[in-house]
């Protein structure tokens, strides 16, 4: 059985009757683990022509999802809170070095701004 659909340029994406695997949670570094995990459907849809001004949207059903919590020794809230502060850092200096990508175009904008106007004024003469 055919359990998925992608059609790229119209932005739909259709999945069916998907197992997850036990290491997928995991991966979320929660104080949970997956028994047991199965979802009936996942359809997305991205308006490509859209992006900016319409939503993305995701729908999901028929979830079922089966966990029970960690034992003590397998999480550590000192780990997550740990993990959690690096992501922090990380997501600050992305920030960061996303404000000084923006002061740089910004400059050079003025610059080719003022050559415009330079040329002008030197047409001008």
């Amino acid at each position: 059985e055919k359990n998925l659909s992608i059609g790229v340029y119209s932005g739909h994406v259709h999945l069916q009757n998907v197992d997850f695997k036990k290491e997928a949670v995991d991966m979320l570094h929660l104080p949970i683990k997956l028994i047991h995990g199965k979802l009936g459907s996942l359809h997305v849809h991205v308006p490509w022509n859209r992006l900016g001004s319409s939503p993305i949207v995701i729908e999901l059903d028929n979830l079922y999802l089966v966990v029970e919590p960690k034992k003590r020794e397998e999480w550590s809230q000192e780990y997550e809170v740990s993990r959690l502060k690096a992501s922090r850092k990380k997501l600050a200096t992305a920030v960061d070095m996303q404000c000084e990508v923006m002061a740089q175009q910004e400059v050079l904008e003025e610059e080719e701004e003022d050559k415009e106007k330079n040329n002008k004024d030197d047409k001008k003469d």
